[in-house]
């Protein structure tokens, strides 16, 4: 689901009724986008912000340097093929390698310490 422009992507994924019985960290990097003023969450949802200019601690840079891996040096005859390939990597990413790529420790025990 895209959200409309006015749609706060946060909002749609706090709110969403299936998450209500749980604790849900959000991790965000510092983007302007991602500091609202307005924003009101339920008690449940736990917003932790990366520092400033921190790629490395980001856990979603691992899987995109995973895909760059899997596309890189691949030549293609047009975008149609690129985009076959891109879409048969991303369906090989389970839960469980995805899982591996983005729980640093830290943030498992960041997680953990929250949960107390």
């Amino acid at each position: 689901m895209i959200p409309a422009d006015n749609q706060c992507p946060i909002k749609l994924w706090a709110g969403d009724e299936s998450r209500l019985d749980t604790l849900n960290v959000m991790l965000l990097d510092n983007a302007k986008s991602h500091k609202a003023q307005d924003l009101r969450l339920p008690e449940n949802v736990v917003l932790v912000f990366q520092p400033p200019y921190s790629p490395e601690v980001n856990s979603c840079e691992r899987v995109w340097q995973a895909f760059k891996t899997d596309v890189a040096w691949h030549c293609f005859a047009d975008r149609e093929a690129l985009r076959t390939f891109m879409v048969a990597v991303v369906a090989r990413y389970d839960e469980a390698m995805l899982h591996d790529l983005t729980s640093y420790p830290y943030l498992m025990d960041a997680i953990n310490a929250l949960s107390l």
